[in-house]
């Protein structure tokens, strides 16, 4: 909530999902973010009910821009504006952060997918999960696929494609959006100059963060 609070864009709503947590994340908000918009799931919704109630309260809230953030998540006060900037240069696109990981030096995590061979479940990526960061990646390159960490998708085609699909509850889910985005005619990228860290530790006990694939994909149709 800080690191939203510093963004030097400041005409921005937030919005919170807590989906039954258990150590008063809800109160502790409320009560230092005020201005915050906290939406309480039953402790059942998983990780893609929870993005669809959160994106569904920014629109009643007048939204026209979502961007989608995990809760293990740091990044500047550019954040913001910068896909706001790219967003205004590719107004029919959904855009996305480069993912790092900082631990004994920075690690790229997500980069991009530049395509996908279906038949081996296998990503082109243009980098390889945890290759160190090049000092002179920057731009904007194409992806098959996106994640939820610092995503921004317009309203108006979030909702063309009707948000996303519950059928995969907990992973997948952002991967087939982004599919589907693009089969409706919209273009993905990512931009290098966007950038978002991770604290991999914190995210479903480490291993669903590295495991999230296109086999995870094509496994959760079983």
């Amino acid at each position: 909530m800080k690191l939203l609070q510093e963004q030097t864009c400041q005409n921005i709503g937030v919005v919170l999902v807590d989906d039954g947590s258990s150590d008063g994340t809800s109160d502790e908000v409320k009560r230092f973010f005020p201005e915050v918009v906290v939406v309480k799931g039953t402790g059942d919704w998983w990780w893609t009910k929870s993005m669809n109630q959160g994106c569904k309260a920014a629109i009643e809230h007048g939204a026209d821009l979502l961007i989608t953030l995990n809760n293990d998540t740091y990044f500047n006060a550019l954040l913001i504006e910068k896909l706001v900037r790219l967003h205004h240069q590719n107004p029919k696109a959904v855009i996305g952060s480069l993912n790092l990981i900082k631990k004994e030096q920075t690690y790229i995590f997500f980069s991009g997918i530049k395509d996908i061979i279906w038949w081996k479940a296998k990503e082109l990526k243009y980098h390889k999960a945890f290759s160190p960061l090049h000092e002179n990646m920057t731009g904007l390159h194409p992806t098959k696929c996106l994640n939820g960490r610092g995503t921004l998708i317009p309203v108006s085609i979030f909702n063309e494609v009707n948000g996303y699909n519950e059928q995969y509850p907990q992973y997948a889910s952002d991967y087939d959006l982004a599919l589907r985005i693009q089969k409706a005619g919209y273009p993905c990228f990512i931009s290098y100059d966007v950038v978002v860290h991770s604290y991999i530790e914190e995210t479903g006990g480490g291993k669903s963060f590295v495991k999230q694939s296109v086999f995870t994909f094509l496994k959760s149709f079983f």
